[in-house]
């Protein structure tokens, strides 16, 4: 005999435990780092200026482990909610070093960054994308 109670418990289940998968796998993975140290350099094969942000040690090891699990993802990266750059990671960043850069900024607007960034407590949050 079909039990009608029996039927909706598992079909509730069931939407339950897919909703959780569709929940899970569209929301998006955010990290908020602290910067130890921020300054501007010049990449070595285009001579663009860039910020180079090195960050603490607890935020390096989170970073590194974060960027493992986002192979070949892409990554933004923000400072007070607006966003510096979107890059893909292709290996894990385990150093705890990256380098900001947009050719469009002037010189001006990288060293504002690295200004901003080198201040006590400074944090930057990086999520991944959309693809």
């Amino acid at each position: 005999m079909f039990n009608a109670l029996k039927f909706v418990k598992t079909r509730t289940l069931l939407a339950l435990v897919l909703s959780l998968f569709f929940v899970s796998e569209s929301v998006a993975e955010s990290l908020s780092l602290e910067v130890a140290r921020a300054q501007v350099s010049r990449d070595l094969r285009t001579e663009m200026p860039i910020v180079k942000v090195t960050f603490t040690n607890a935020s390096r090891k989170a970073f590194g482990d974060f960027s493992n699990s986002n192979l070949g993802y892409p990554v933004e990266i923000r400072l007070d909610g607006e966003s510096l750059m979107k890059a893909v990671i292709r290996e894990p960043i385990t150093g705890g070093v990256i380098h900001i850069v947009n050719a469009r900024w002037p010189p001006e607007k990288v060293n504002d960054l690295a200004a901003r960034l080198s201040k006590a407590g400074a944090r930057v949050d990086v999520e991944r994308a959309p693809n």
